[in-house]
Protein backbone atom coordinates (compact mmCIF):
# COMPACT_ATOMS: atom_id res chain seq x y z
CA UNK A 1 0.00 0.00 0.00
CA UNK A 2 1.50 3.31 -1.00
CA UNK A 3 0.15 6.28 0.84
CA UNK A 4 1.15 9.84 0.05
CA UNK A 5 0.14 12.06 2.92
CA UNK A 6 0.88 15.68 2.07
CA UNK A 7 0.63 18.24 4.85
CA UNK A 8 0.42 21.93 3.91
CA UNK A 9 2.59 23.02 6.82
CA UNK A 10 2.23 26.60 7.99
CA UNK A 11 5.21 28.95 7.72
CA UNK A 12 7.19 28.98 10.94
CA UNK A 13 6.74 25.25 11.60
CA UNK A 14 9.89 23.82 9.97
CA UNK A 15 9.56 20.43 11.68
CA UNK A 16 5.95 19.73 10.71
CA UNK A 17 5.23 16.77 8.47
CA UNK A 18 5.17 17.53 4.78
CA UNK A 19 4.98 14.11 3.21
CA UNK A 20 4.50 10.52 4.28
CA UNK A 21 4.92 7.67 1.82
CA UNK A 22 4.06 4.09 2.72
CA UNK A 23 4.41 1.24 0.27
CA UNK A 24 3.17 -2.21 1.24
CA UNK A 25 3.46 -5.16 -1.12
CA UNK A 26 3.47 -8.93 -0.93
CA UNK A 27 4.85 -11.66 -3.17
CA UNK A 28 4.69 -15.42 -3.01
CA UNK A 29 3.03 -18.53 -4.39
CA UNK A 30 -0.37 -17.46 -5.71
CA UNK A 31 -2.80 -18.58 -8.37
CA UNK A 32 -3.42 -14.95 -9.38
CA UNK A 33 -0.78 -13.93 -11.96
CA UNK A 34 -1.43 -10.20 -11.50
CA UNK A 35 1.30 -7.64 -11.03
CA UNK A 36 1.58 -6.23 -7.48
CA UNK A 37 0.49 -2.76 -8.48
CA UNK A 38 -2.67 -4.14 -10.14
CA UNK A 39 -3.67 -6.69 -7.50
CA UNK A 40 -5.16 -5.38 -4.22
CA UNK A 41 -4.07 -8.60 -2.51
CA UNK A 42 -0.44 -7.83 -3.37
CA UNK A 43 -0.17 -4.05 -3.30
CA UNK A 44 -2.15 -0.87 -3.83
CA UNK A 45 -1.21 2.78 -4.26
CA UNK A 46 -3.33 5.61 -2.88
CA UNK A 47 -2.92 9.37 -2.72
CA UNK A 48 -3.78 11.16 0.53
CA UNK A 49 -3.57 14.96 0.69
CA UNK A 50 -4.15 17.56 3.37
CA UNK A 51 -6.57 20.46 3.29
CA UNK A 52 -5.31 22.91 5.83
CA UNK A 53 -3.01 22.45 8.79
CA UNK A 54 -3.15 18.97 10.34
CA UNK A 55 -6.08 17.96 8.15
CA UNK A 56 -5.46 14.83 6.10
CA UNK A 57 -7.71 13.08 3.61
CA UNK A 58 -7.62 9.85 1.63
CA UNK A 59 -9.99 9.75 -1.33
CA UNK A 60 -12.21 12.22 0.46
CA UNK A 61 -12.12 10.34 3.77
CA UNK A 62 -10.41 12.07 6.70
CA UNK A 63 -7.23 10.68 8.23
CA UNK A 64 -6.72 11.67 11.85
CA UNK A 65 -3.77 13.94 12.59
CA UNK A 66 -3.27 11.80 15.70
CA UNK A 67 -2.44 8.85 13.43
CA UNK A 68 0.29 10.91 11.75
CA UNK A 69 1.62 12.08 15.10
CA UNK A 70 1.72 8.51 16.45
CA UNK A 71 3.62 7.41 13.35
CA UNK A 72 6.26 10.10 13.75
CA UNK A 73 6.62 9.39 17.47
CA UNK A 74 7.06 5.65 16.86
CA UNK A 75 9.58 6.27 14.09
CA UNK A 76 11.64 8.54 16.32
CA UNK A 77 11.33 6.39 19.46
CA UNK A 78 14.40 4.92 21.20
CA UNK A 79 15.72 1.67 19.75
CA UNK A 80 14.10 -1.56 20.93
CA UNK A 81 17.03 -3.97 20.87
CA UNK A 82 15.00 -7.21 20.92
CA UNK A 83 11.38 -8.38 21.15
CA UNK A 84 10.02 -7.37 24.55
CA UNK A 85 6.71 -8.42 26.01
CA UNK A 86 5.97 -4.87 27.17
CA UNK A 87 6.46 -3.48 23.65
CA UNK A 88 4.38 -6.31 22.18
CA UNK A 89 1.47 -5.31 24.42
CA UNK A 90 1.64 -8.32 26.73
CA UNK A 91 0.24 -7.69 30.21
CA UNK A 92 -1.58 -10.01 32.58
CA UNK A 93 -4.86 -8.29 31.76
CA UNK A 94 -4.20 -8.67 28.02
CA UNK A 95 -3.53 -12.38 28.52
CA UNK A 96 -6.72 -12.87 30.54
CA UNK A 97 -8.81 -10.89 28.05
CA UNK A 98 -7.41 -12.58 24.92
CA UNK A 99 -7.15 -16.25 25.88
CA UNK A 100 -10.54 -17.15 24.40
CA UNK A 101 -9.89 -15.11 21.26
CA UNK A 102 -6.51 -16.76 20.83
CA UNK A 103 -8.17 -20.12 20.97
CA UNK A 104 -10.79 -19.16 18.38
CA UNK A 105 -7.99 -18.14 15.99
CA UNK A 106 -6.42 -21.57 16.40
CA UNK A 107 -5.74 -23.52 13.24
CA UNK A 108 -8.45 -26.23 12.98
CA UNK A 109 -5.71 -28.66 11.94
CA UNK A 110 -3.73 -27.96 15.10
CA UNK A 111 -4.03 -30.55 17.84
CA UNK A 112 -4.40 -27.69 20.31
CA UNK A 113 -7.72 -26.65 18.76
CA UNK A 114 -9.54 -29.56 20.43
CA UNK A 115 -11.39 -29.23 23.73
CA UNK A 116 -9.00 -31.80 25.20
CA UNK A 117 -6.22 -29.21 25.18
CA UNK A 118 -8.31 -26.22 26.34
CA UNK A 119 -7.29 -26.42 30.05
CA UNK A 120 -3.64 -26.66 29.04
CA UNK A 121 -3.94 -23.89 26.46
CA UNK A 122 -5.65 -21.58 28.94
CA UNK A 123 -3.16 -22.44 31.67
CA UNK A 124 -0.22 -21.71 29.39
CA UNK A 125 -1.61 -18.52 27.87
CA UNK A 126 -2.50 -16.89 31.18
CA UNK A 127 0.78 -17.85 32.88
CA UNK A 128 2.68 -14.55 32.69
CA UNK A 129 6.03 -15.98 33.82
CA UNK A 130 5.79 -18.68 31.17
CA UNK A 131 4.71 -16.27 28.44
CA UNK A 132 7.72 -14.05 29.15
CA UNK A 133 9.98 -16.86 27.89
CA UNK A 134 8.13 -17.38 24.61
CA UNK A 135 8.60 -14.27 22.37
CA UNK A 136 12.18 -15.08 21.22
CA UNK A 137 10.94 -18.32 19.65
CA UNK A 138 8.33 -16.44 17.62
CA UNK A 139 10.89 -14.20 15.95
CA UNK A 140 13.40 -16.67 14.53
CA UNK A 141 13.56 -18.76 11.37
CA UNK A 142 11.82 -18.22 8.03
CA UNK A 143 9.60 -19.96 5.50
CA UNK A 144 9.19 -19.88 1.74
CA UNK A 145 6.50 -18.50 -0.60
CA UNK A 146 5.80 -15.55 1.68
CA UNK A 147 7.58 -12.30 0.89
CA UNK A 148 6.04 -9.18 2.44
CA UNK A 149 7.65 -5.77 2.29
CA UNK A 150 6.78 -2.37 3.71
CA UNK A 151 8.67 0.87 3.04
CA UNK A 152 7.98 4.09 4.89
CA UNK A 153 9.29 7.60 4.30
CA UNK A 154 8.44 10.74 6.26
CA UNK A 155 9.59 14.11 4.89
CA UNK A 156 9.43 17.20 7.07
CA UNK A 157 8.97 20.81 6.04
CA UNK A 158 12.63 21.58 6.78
CA UNK A 159 13.72 18.91 4.28
CA UNK A 160 14.68 16.21 6.77
CA UNK A 161 13.66 12.70 5.73
CA UNK A 162 13.15 9.67 7.98
CA UNK A 163 12.58 6.20 6.60
CA UNK A 164 11.93 2.64 7.70
CA UNK A 165 11.74 -0.66 5.83
CA UNK A 166 10.93 -4.27 6.64
CA UNK A 167 10.61 -7.53 4.74
CA UNK A 168 10.08 -9.57 7.90
CA UNK A 169 7.70 -12.53 7.84
CA UNK A 170 7.06 -12.30 11.59
CA UNK A 171 4.02 -10.86 13.29
CA UNK A 172 4.23 -7.04 13.46
CA UNK A 173 6.83 -7.33 10.65
CA UNK A 174 9.61 -6.58 13.12
CA UNK A 175 12.47 -5.75 13.03
CA UNK A 176 12.60 -2.45 11.12
CA UNK A 177 15.60 -0.85 9.46
CA UNK A 178 15.34 2.85 10.29
CA UNK A 179 17.26 5.78 8.82
CA UNK A 180 17.21 9.27 10.29
CA UNK A 181 19.66 12.11 9.61
CA UNK A 182 23.07 10.93 10.77
CA UNK A 183 21.94 7.54 12.01
CA UNK A 184 20.86 4.11 10.75
CA UNK A 185 19.67 1.41 13.15
CA UNK A 186 17.51 -1.70 13.56
CA UNK A 187 14.60 -1.70 15.99
CA UNK A 188 12.07 -4.30 17.14
CA UNK A 189 9.48 -1.63 17.91
CA UNK A 190 6.01 -3.09 17.37
CA UNK A 191 4.50 0.35 17.97
CA UNK A 192 5.93 1.47 14.64
CA UNK A 193 4.22 -1.48 12.96
CA UNK A 194 0.86 -0.62 14.52
CA UNK A 195 1.24 3.05 13.59
CA UNK A 196 1.81 2.12 9.94
CA UNK A 197 -1.13 -0.30 10.02
CA UNK A 198 -3.36 2.50 11.29
CA UNK A 199 -2.73 4.36 8.01
CA UNK A 200 -3.73 1.43 5.81
CA UNK A 201 -7.32 0.69 4.81
CA UNK A 202 -9.04 -2.39 6.17
CA UNK A 203 -7.88 -5.60 4.49
CA UNK A 204 -4.93 -3.84 2.86
CA UNK A 205 -2.01 -6.14 2.14
CA UNK A 206 0.19 -6.74 5.21
CA UNK A 207 -2.15 -4.76 7.49
CA UNK A 208 -3.11 -7.78 9.57
CA UNK A 209 0.50 -8.82 9.99
CA UNK A 210 1.54 -5.30 10.96
CA UNK A 211 -1.19 -5.30 13.61
CA UNK A 212 -0.16 -8.73 14.90
CA UNK A 213 -3.59 -10.24 14.29
CA UNK A 214 -2.29 -13.81 14.69
CA UNK A 215 0.09 -13.01 17.52
CA UNK A 216 -2.12 -14.22 20.38
CA UNK A 217 -2.76 -17.56 18.69
CA UNK A 218 0.93 -18.08 17.92
CA UNK A 219 1.89 -17.06 21.44
CA UNK A 220 -0.48 -19.56 23.06
CA UNK A 221 0.51 -22.43 20.78
CA UNK A 222 4.21 -21.78 21.34
CA UNK A 223 3.77 -21.59 25.11
CA UNK A 224 1.88 -24.87 25.18
CA UNK A 225 4.05 -26.81 22.74
CA UNK A 226 7.35 -25.68 24.26
CA UNK A 227 6.41 -26.21 27.90
CA UNK A 228 3.82 -28.97 27.89
CA UNK A 229 4.26 -32.50 29.17
CA UNK A 230 4.93 -33.63 25.61
CA UNK A 231 7.84 -31.24 25.20
CA UNK A 232 9.24 -32.30 28.55
CA UNK A 233 9.03 -35.97 27.62
CA UNK A 234 10.51 -35.65 24.15
CA UNK A 235 12.91 -32.85 24.98
CA UNK A 236 15.47 -34.99 26.76
CA UNK A 237 16.90 -38.45 26.25
CA UNK A 238 16.04 -39.37 29.84
CA UNK A 239 12.45 -38.29 29.29
CA UNK A 240 12.17 -40.26 26.07
CA UNK A 241 13.68 -43.31 27.76
CA UNK A 242 11.24 -43.05 30.65
CA UNK A 243 8.33 -42.76 28.23
CA UNK A 244 9.52 -45.82 26.30
CA UNK A 245 9.81 -47.89 29.47
CA UNK A 246 6.32 -46.96 30.61
CA UNK A 247 4.86 -47.77 27.21
CA UNK A 248 6.70 -51.12 27.11
CA UNK A 249 5.51 -52.10 30.58
CA UNK A 250 1.93 -51.27 29.72
CA UNK A 251 2.16 -53.30 26.53
CA UNK A 252 3.62 -56.24 28.46
CA UNK A 253 0.85 -56.02 31.05
CA UNK A 254 -1.79 -55.80 28.35
CA UNK A 255 -0.54 -58.90 26.51
CA UNK A 256 0.27 -61.03 29.58
CA UNK A 257 -1.88 -64.03 30.50
CA UNK A 258 -4.07 -64.19 33.60
CA UNK A 259 -2.23 -64.05 36.91
CA UNK A 260 -2.57 -67.55 38.46
CA UNK A 261 -2.24 -66.01 41.92
CA UNK A 262 -5.55 -64.19 41.45
CA UNK A 263 -8.62 -66.37 41.51
CA UNK A 264 -10.76 -63.86 39.65
CA UNK A 265 -8.18 -63.11 36.98
CA UNK A 266 -9.84 -64.80 34.04
CA UNK A 267 -9.17 -62.30 31.30
CA UNK A 268 -7.07 -59.29 30.47
CA UNK A 269 -8.22 -56.27 28.44
CA UNK A 270 -5.87 -55.51 25.59
CA UNK A 271 -5.57 -51.73 25.57
CA UNK A 272 -4.14 -50.00 22.51
CA UNK A 273 -0.92 -48.12 23.01
CA UNK A 274 -2.42 -44.75 21.90
CA UNK A 275 -4.87 -44.95 24.78
CA UNK A 276 -2.03 -45.64 27.20
CA UNK A 277 -0.16 -42.66 25.88
CA UNK A 278 -3.22 -40.43 26.19
CA UNK A 279 -3.63 -41.52 29.82
CA UNK A 280 -0.27 -39.93 30.56
CA UNK A 281 -1.33 -36.51 29.30
CA UNK A 282 -2.05 -34.09 32.14
CA UNK A 283 -4.90 -31.61 32.06
CA UNK A 284 -2.62 -28.79 33.09
CA UNK A 285 0.66 -27.50 31.72
CA UNK A 286 3.83 -28.84 33.28
CA UNK A 287 6.83 -26.55 33.00
CA UNK A 288 10.11 -28.38 32.61
CA UNK A 289 12.50 -25.47 32.72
Amino acid sequence: MALLICALAATGQPNSVKLVNVKSIWGGLDVIPAKPEHDPARGVELLVQSQGENRFYSNGAPVSANVIEALVQALGAPTVEQPRSSNLGITQRWLDDNVEGARRKNDPLSRYSSDFYWPAFKGAFTNRSLIETVPPSLFSGMHTDDYPRVDLQVVFANGDAWSAASDSQYEFMIPWRVKVPGRTFTTWNANLSKAIAALLPDRAVNRGRLNGESFSYMLGNAALSENSWEACIYGTFAGFLAFSIVAALRLRKATAGPDPRKANATSVWLRPIPSDVMDLYPSQVTICR
